[in-house]
């Protein structure tokens, strides 16, 4: 690594710490009644011509790129919705388009599976990072690789908003932050916890970032200071698993954990406003120890109205009425949902579950209002396009497929 690179260490000067007081309310959903669908239906039965009957899994894509040998970990649309970045566990990652699959180019040369992959705002760059924490940069138009630089192990990365500046978070905690081109670079140093998500506020000023232990911090990206942290009573008892914050609300953000939570929290006071439970299903409580069962894999707010979902192991989505923080829908999946996704222009989110299905949902009455298959194991990653009319998929069973949205 460069030496001339700049850390800046945050004392505790800097740091506004929550305490318990500070805690406005705590809230505990209770289970839902709504039943599952029954017509939630995802096979084709098939005769063969020994009279044999087997399932078949229907296949609702209208595109299926093949070109991963092994599980395609993550996908993102470009900011044209003409062209999608997937990355695998063949270490490989692939620039296609979305019209006929064709490769565009092959971002090659990393040393591990390809677990982080992104365009910037401008659709000029797209960045690819590895487990081992190589990150590259390749220019679009040249369709070549113009920067690069190895820490240590990557567990998210992502572009900000507005600039050409891109972030990571490593496994020892720290967050890496550069300008790109150039590669003028600063570091936010780590409290000792793996750094395991983040994300930037909508005015590009802070982001807010999830760790292992537990805890949030909102930092300061001019300062590399820590403005607010929440952490024991104001945190999480288990690892934050997913962060967003909110767009028609210029200061909440919410944090899903491990420990089946969710925290409602504002980033400009630094209060925690409420903590929403995911149930623990009776019988993984009695046959299953351990994080899991209840885990909060993701969590997202609507663009357009407010509310907040989140998605758990517990094979539920919860959609939240923010105003008065009240549990409004319990959705029932037959697997867990890994992914939420909201439309840009309604209030119709989608989960992508761990049974290889995509499912859509009215946030005004709960019910599913679409389901769509064609993996043949579990959905690792979702994106849908600024225009809100398509859908990536990410899957073990090697393959990205795209969707259309049927609102």
């Amino acid at each position: 690594m460069d030496s001339g690179h700049s850390s800046d260490e945050c004392g505790d000067d800097d740091i506004a710490v929550v305490n318990e007081e500070d805690i406005a309310e705590v809230i505990v959903c209770a289970e839902n009644n709504i039943e599952d669908d029954e017509d939630e239906d995802d096979m084709d039965v098939h005769v063969h011509d020994d009279g044999a009957i087997t399932d078949e899994i229907r296949d609702d894509s209208i595109l299926c790129f093949k070109q991963h040998s092994d599980s395609v970990f993550t996908s993102r649309f470009s900011p044209s919705g003409q062209l999608v970045v997937s990355g695998g566990e063949d270490d490989l990652a692939y620039v296609w388009s979305v019209s006929d699959g064709s490769v565009l180019f092959k971002c090659d040369g990393h040393k591990d599976s390809v677990t982080c992959v992104s365009f910037n705002h401008d659709n000029s760059y797209v960045a690819t990072a590895d487990m081992s924490g190589l990150v590259k940069v390749w220019q679009l138009s040249t369709q070549s690789q113009i920067w690069s630089f190895d820490v240590s192990d990557i567990e998210w990365m992502m572009w900000h908003p507005l600039s050409n500046v891109l972030l990571v978070g490593t496994i020892e905690g720290d967050l890496w932050m550069w300008k790109i081109p150039g590669g003028d670079c600063k570091t936010f140093s780590s409290h000792g916890s793996k750094t395991t998500c983040a994300r930037i506020t909508p005015d590009g000023v802070k982001i807010c970032v999830g760790y292992e232990d537990g805890s949030v911090r909102v930092w300061d990206l001019k300062n590399q200071t820590v403005i607010h942290k929440f952490s024991g009573r104001t945190g999480h008892s288990k690892e934050v698993t997913c962060v967003d914050t909110q767009l028609t609300d210029s200061s909440l953000f919410a944090s899903g954990s491990a420990d089946g939570t969710v925290n409602l929290c504002s980033y400009v006071t630094g209060k925690l406003l409420s903590t929403f439970t995911a149930d623990k299903p009776q019988q993984q409580q009695q046959e299953e120890e351990g994080e899991g069962d209840n885990s909060v894999e993701a969590v997202a707010f609507c663009k357009v109205a407010p509310l907040l979902a989140f998605g758990s192991l517990n094979n539920r989505l919860y959609i939240y009425d923010i105003p008065s923080q009240t549990l409004r829908h319990t959705c029932h999946h037959d697997d867990g949902p890994v992914q939420v996704c909201w439309l840009p222009d309604s209030a119709l989110l989608y989960t992508a579950c761990l049974d290889g299905c995509v499912r859509m949902w009215d946030a005004r009455n709960g019910q599913c209002q679409h389901i769509v298959s064609g993996h043949t194991d579990m959905i690792l990653d979702m994106d849908v396009t600024g225009d809100g009319k398509l859908i990536v998929t990410s899957s073990r069973d090697s393959t990205a497929r795209i969707f259309t949205i049927n609102s």
